[in-house]
């Protein structure tokens, strides 16, 4: 609930008093250190670090994001202060996007109590920014499936710019079980570094390929620009370009291959992960789940259900960090993308061999978790059970399954597995519940 105050504080009250604190601060006092100059210098200076750093993962910092976005957005606009009061079930630090939910709705208070008319598309771009003040360097997905979801319906958006691509229906017959891991993945103890680091490989990827192919470089402005048809190349000639991609660098490698400006942006969102850079198997990952994403669509339109629920498995299979041999052991499930594997991939994709296909292709961008890869395999083994992936970011949090609603106890067979053989070894209160696509954020009169 909100309401607009005379001045430009904003007071907050969270209805989990006990253990989420009330907070105020002023709007003058948040954007005091904007000059002008930018959000991206404002989120990255000095001021902005050390108010957050002060109080590390508070929660004011994602109703401070959308004010402070919104106000060096529209500096014309002095915005009023509110008083918010702030509920919610949905599980924090589990990937289902609690901070996220936070923004947009702060958001759609900033725009109907100052009477703003934005866009959906302004609106959701805005979001996505904003969230960034707190630190993460994540997009604007999760702030568009919120604003632009309906019912029973799923929404195809693209980015950079934002647009709305596609709607298609969710089939009546089936319906998606959330299963929370309790694991959480606390984005102030270190999420953040790994969250941010795998989004520098995405960067590096896309600048090495540009230098390696500079008769390539003015089509090349995103990652997902390397295509076959963007690039006017075929299939196995792009695995090929691909493999000329580092496997691995080190912080030092990239200082040293690429600008300070490109190394100042991206280097000084996290710290130094001793695994260096996997530049390469990252790219393969966002590359196939671009290609995953085209092709998502067009499952749905035609009904083809199981073929989506194996793209949900190949998809965790990229975040996957453990392939559980048994309840007790496990080893490595991290996809091999070094020279020999490329060079039988390239092979495979000369053959024509449709295993090699690129949407067929898990990457390697292991957010997984050995927990959450135990959730996965254990929903796969249930009876009648589609595709079973993680949620979210990753390094903790629940995963997403798809079963059927034409057999009666599809829920009660996974329920049942998911308590015998996770929740109960691991000593946990289950949490678990089914879920269809609803409508987005709106305001609601009371």
């Amino acid at each position: 609930m909100v309401g607009a105050r005379n001045d430009r504080k904003v007071v907050l009250h969270n209805m989990r008093s006990r253990d989420i604190p009330g907070r105020s601060f002023d709007t003058d006092e948040v954007i005091a250190d904007y000059a002008g100059s930018g959000w991206q210098a404002f989120i990255n200076s000095a001021a902005t670090k050390d108010r957050l750093e002060r109080a590390p993962g508070d929660w004011s910092h994602y109703v401070m994001a959308p004010i402070a976005r919104f106000q060096t957005n529209y500096p014309h606009v002095q915005l009023k202060g509110m008083n918010i009061v702030a509920a919610g079930n949905v599980p924090m630090a589990a990937g289902l996007s609690s901070s996220s939910a936070l923004v947009v709705a702060v958001a759609e208070a900033i725009a109907h109590i100052n009477d703003m008319d934005l866009s959906p598309e302004q609106f959701v771009e805005l979001c996505g920014q904003g969230e960034w003040y707190v630190g993460t360097r994540g997009g604007s997905a999760d702030h568009a499936a919120m604003k632009f979801a309906q019912i029973g319906r799923v929404i195809n958006v693209g980015f950079m710019p934002f647009r709305m691509v596609d709607t298609m229906p969710f089939p009546a017959e089936y319906l998606f079980v959330v299963c929370n891991s309790q694991v959480k993945a606390h984005k102030t103890m270190g999420a953040k570094d790994v969250f941010n680091h795998r989004v520098a490989c995405y960067a590096i990827g896309r600048e090495l390929f540009k230098q390696s192919f500079p008769q390539y470089a003015s089509k090349i402005e995103h990652l997902r620009d390397i295509n076959v048809n963007n690039l006017g190349v075929n299939y196995s000639e792009l695995l090929s370009m691909i493999k000329r991609l580092p496997d691995r660098m080190t912080r030092e490698d990239v200082i040293v291959s690429l600008s300070k400006d490109f190394c100042d942006e991206y280097l000084g969102s996290h710290k130094p992960q001793s695994e260096g850079y996997p530049v390469r198997s990252v790219v393969m990952f966002g590359l196939a789940e671009c290609e995953r994403g085209r092709h998502c669509g067009e499952l749905l339109r035609n009904g083809n259900i199981e073929d989506f629920g194996k793209l949900m498995n190949i998809s965790h299979n990229g975040d996957r960090v453990v392939r559980w041999t048994s309840p007790e052991q496990g080893i490595d499930g991290v996809t091999d993308y070094s020279d020999a594997a490329m060079d039988e991939l390239i092979k495979k994709a000369e053959q024509m061999d449709t295993g090699a296909d690129l949407v067929m292709q898990p990457g390697a961008y292991r957010c997984s978790t050995p927990h959450i890869d135990r959730m996965v395999d254990i929903a796969l083994s249930a009876p009648n059970v589609l595709g079973a992936q993680i949620l979210g970011a990753g390094l903790g949090g629940c995963i997403l399954v798809l079963i059927p609603l034409n057999f009666v106890d599809s829920y009660a067979q996974l329920e049942r597995k998911m308590i015998q053989e996770y929740y109960d070894p691991m000593g946990l209160e289950p949490e678990m519940f089914a879920c269809r696509p609803v409508a987005g954020s709106r305001v609601v009169f009371f």
